[in-house]
């Protein structure tokens, strides 16, 4: 639900949710665990 509401946000910034549709939800997760992490270092 969560990631739900992050997609929405992100489309009311005008990012391409398609193309993260096209990856599949699995590979958006670990996309943003990865750029979670890597803004944190």
């Amino acid at each position: 639900e969560k990631i739900n509401e992050k997609v929405q946000e992100m489309e009311k910034d005008g990012y391409q949710i398609k193309t993260m549709s096209f990856w599949g939800t699995d590979k958006v997760v670990i996309i943003f665990k990865k750029g979670l992490k890597g803004s944190l270092l």
